[in-house]
């Protein structure tokens, strides 16, 4: 009966918890590529002392360009906790410069809360995805194949 009482044991499938984690990956990788582009983007123009303003062109489009890709990993998070229209409404505003940014790190951050509440241990870049447990080897369950006879 311990499977029952465990606090840490997985409540949902094996193989949705991976496809959450390997999503947050993606989410975060959208988040730092996001913050390497803007920071050096600002470094580059206080060197040359010109204004933020001018040549942004290219950054901005490079900012699209991600916000589309993490649009997708953030609608499947959203979807994967059955919450669409949530995730509709985020993954339009990841399209948008600068708003977007914030959109992935709420999505990061439900995507955390989730795998947290089924037991996943989480860190900077994402769950491991070898400490999720698998559906197809149960390990101890609750009836042994060796104890089924008297």
């Amino acid at each position: 009966m311990s499977d029952f009482d465990d606090e840490d044991s997985q409540r949902r499938p094996g193989k949705e918890l991976r496809h959450i984690a390997r999503c947050q990956r993606w989410v975060v990788a959208v988040i730092l590529a996001e913050l390497v582009l803007w920071g050096g983007y600002l470094l580059l123009s206080l060197n040359s002392r010109r204004s933020f303003y001018n040549g942004a062109g290219f950054p901005v489009f490079l900012t699209v360009i991600l916000g589309c890709v993490g649009s997708v990993f953030l609608f499947q998070i959203y979807k994967a906790n059955r919450d669409p229209v949530t995730g509709t409404i985020l993954t339009l505003t990841t399209l948008i410069p600068g708003i977007g940014f914030f959109a992935l790190v709420v999505a990061n951050s439900s995507a955390t809360r989730t795998l947290r509440e089924n037991g996943v241990k989480v860190g900077f870049f994402g769950a491991n995805l070898d400490s999720i447990k698998d559906d197809s080897d149960p390990g101890e369950s609750l009836y042994d194949a060796d104890d089924a006879g008297w």
